[in-house]
């Protein structure tokens, strides 16, 4: 799988995932910056299993729909997810929206993601748990998120049906694991399937 992409104020790059031909694990992944022919990266992947029966993920084919349509997921998917569990969004100060699980994500499709969010009245910003706590995003007296932090952490592409597995989380205060399902239909991605898998 290629991915080329650019990032705001950097040098192009070029990241490639793919399978060792020698012994099918573990799956290496490269990124290359500018015209470098070194990576600049590497890293390796180990798994008892990968669930990709049609060998889509290894292809040139998924790069392009990853960059396509990756920022219309995650609206669709994390606004299914927001009904869910709906104590943890009373008195959010903020949304933020962990996307650092999807490589070569382009900026443009974040800004798209936050700017979707902002319909909820709420500052919305990109940013993981560990960044909220150290700029100190959270309820100082029960240490809970002083906002709701969004996450999807993987994502399982099938012929004509995307599964979104992430996090609603609000520290201390809470959260829920969930899995979106995805269906491509007259052109349009609709949620077809939005449930908790785990519940604290």
């Amino acid at each position: 799988m290629k991915q080329t992409y650019t990032r705001q104020g950097s040098q192009p790059a070029v990241t490639i995932a793919y399978i060792d031909q020698d012994t099918g694990l573990p799956v290496k992944e490269e990124a290359y910056t500018g015209g470098n022919s070194t990576p600049a990266t590497t890293k390796m992947y180990v798994f008892e299993e990968i669930d990709d029966p049609t060998g889509f993920l290894f292809t040139s084919a998924s790069a392009p729909l990853l960059e396509r349509d990756v920022a219309n997921w995650f609206c669709l998917a994390l606004d299914a997810v927001m009904p869910l569990d709906t104590t943890l969004n009373s008195n959010m100060n903020y949304i933020a929206v962990d996307m650092s699980d999807v490589p070569g994500f382009h900026e443009s499709g974040k800004k798209q993601v936050l700017q979707y969010f902002e319909k909820y009245k709420v500052k919305t910003m990109e940013a993981s748990l560990e960044q909220l706590r150290e700029e100190g995003l959270y309820n100082r007296e029960n240490t809970g998120l002083a906002g709701l932090l969004l996450r999807i952490n993987k994502i399982s592409i099938f012929d004509g049906q995307v599964v979104l597995n992430g996090f609603k989380h609000r520290g201390t205060g809470g959260a829920i694991r969930f899995r979106v399902v995805l269906n491509r239909k007259n052109g349009q991605w609709q949620v077809t399937e939005a449930v908790p898998t785990w519940i604290s």
